[in-house]
């Protein structure tokens, strides 16, 4: 199994990065509706990632706006995303859920 990682990009009017908005107020609650993403360039990065030949573990995100919108990319790594005790968590909580549903 190979793992890629993806982030849409903010997408105004669906739940895609909706904590972003929440504490986003006034200006820049705007700015966010401006130049957000759509769900279509969203769903794009996702396909990106699926479809690349890059090495597992990569991370695709939109290219433009700190992030937050354009035609999808690889980029690095964000650093909060390198910790090792959340990624052990993170694979001990899919072992525990894929062998619950595997004896269902």
């Amino acid at each position: 199994m190979n793992v890629q990682l993806f982030h849409p990009g903010v997408v105004p009017g669906t739940g895609i990065a909706a904590d972003a908005r929440k504490k986003a107020s006034g200006a820049p609650s705007r700015l966010i509706e401006r130049v957000g993403t759509t769900p279509r360039q969203a769903a794009a990065t996702a396909i990106a990632a699926l479809a690349s030949d890059a090495v597992p573990g990569q991370y695709f995100a939109p290219s433009e706006m700190f992030g937050m919108s354009g035609a999808p990319r690889e980029r690095p790594v964000p650093k909060e995303l390198t910790n090792r005790e959340d990624a052990d968590r993170l694979h001990e909580l899919a072992e525990r859920l894929v062998n619950a549903t595997s004896r269902s």
